[in-house]
């Protein structure tokens, strides 16, 4: 009997030893079916942005160079030209661009101050005469139209003269010479060109859906290819009411100081105009930008976790979003960001925003 009971408990161990393992292997796949479902923080990458005041430009406009004021000089008299400024010189208001030969007219002048002179000393002699009452009213009186006929004959000689001489209207710089010393030139011949280089007008042309937005007195930045790393500020002087004739651009000038002499006429430039600023914004890339169900989102990091803020309603300009915010700054989800719902959990590694940069 005890040998049927040892034989019945042996078959009973052959099946609870297999039931057990099994029992075993199930639990611990339940143990580790838990672990692998506990959520895992997103990994992403950030940028730090701070909020600062934000120009919006049209985009940029091309035009060239023009000097605020220039005028091309001629004699209003015929003669033998004597001398002309050289170009490049720098000439203030009044001063001499060019003369010609006035010989002649000097010695008018001359000869009407001599005139006038006699004139004068005629009239003392009358006057005292008359006080004695040794000369008439009427010698008197012709001494004192002597001398106003010698006078203006004098003004008349000294005109004649000054018009021998060319005379800078406005501070500015002699651009070219057009005619040699000894040349004899003509009345209206053109003899220099100066121009005003202490400012500078570019012309550009404006699309009529954006000339609404631009104003008299706008700020403007301009660039030029013969100085690529520098900007030069300058401001909307003009805009045209009315598209040029067979076109659809509107004409804006804009004024541009020109104190250190940098910028020369004739150098193409291209034109930012402000159109608006903004006060406290941060200028989001767009590709941290998600679109989702037709809105746009982009996710802030704040302590390990991600919020959703809706930016439908921020502008865009180019490749960038502009977002208004009330606080010092933001960090902002630019990878990873399309797995993110509000409120998820990440880990930031900035390695991998290294790694695209070198990949590019």
């Amino acid at each position: 009997m005890r040998a049927r009971l040892l034989a019945g408990m042996s078959k009973r161990h052959r099946w609870v030893r297999p039931v057990m393992g099994a029992v075993v292997v199930v639990l611990l796949g339940l143990q580790l079916g838990a672990a692998s479902a506990e959520p895992r923080d997103v990994l992403v990458a950030s940028i730090d942005l701070s909020p600062d005041a934000y120009d919006v430009t049209l985009p940029d406009k091309l035009g060239v160079l023009e000097a605020s004021e220039h005028r091309v000089q001629s004699f209003e008299t015929p003669g033998r030209l004597e001398a002309v400024a050289a170009e490049g010189r720098s000439i203030a208001a009044g001063l001499e661009v060019a003369r010609l030969d006035a010989d002649l007219e000097r010695s008018r002048v001359r000869q009407a101050e001599l005139q006038l002179r006699d004139a004068r000393s005629q009239l003392q002699r009358i006057a005292g005469l008359k006080r004695s009452e040794v000369a008439s009213e009427k010698a008197h009186e012709d001494a004192v139209t002597a001398v106003g006929l010698r006078e203006a004959e004098l003004d008349a000689a000294r005109e004649q003269l000054e018009r021998k001489t060319l005379r800078a209207p406005f501070d500015g710089v002699i651009a070219e010479t057009l005619a040699d010393p000894g040349e004899v030139v003509g009345a209206g011949t053109p003899i220099a060109m100066l121009m005003q280089f202490d400012a500078l007008v570019l012309s550009v042309g404006v699309p009529g859906y954006q000339v609404g937005r631009v104003r008299k007195g706008a700020e403007v930045s301009v660039s030029v290819p013969a100085l690529p790393d520098e900007r030069f500020p300058g401001v909307v002087d003009r805009v045209a009411p009315a598209a040029a004739e067979g076109r659809h651009l509107f004409e804006v000038e804009i004024l541009v100081p020109n104190a250190q002499g940098r910028l020369r006429p004739g150098m193409s430039a291209r034109a930012a105009i402000v159109t608006n600023t903004l006060q406290h914004v941060v200028v989001a890339p767009l590709e941290a930008v998600v679109e989702r169900s037709g809105k746009r989102t982009v996710f802030l990091v704040e302590s390990g976790r991600v919020r959703a803020l809706d930016v439908a309603d921020a502008p865009l300009h180019g490749d960038h979003v502009l977002i208004a915010i009330s606080g010092e700054g933001v960090e902002l989800v630019v990878r990873g960001q399309q797995a993110l719902r509000d409120g998820t959990a990440v880990r930031v590694d900035n390695t991998i925003l290294r790694a695209v940069d070198t990949a590019r």
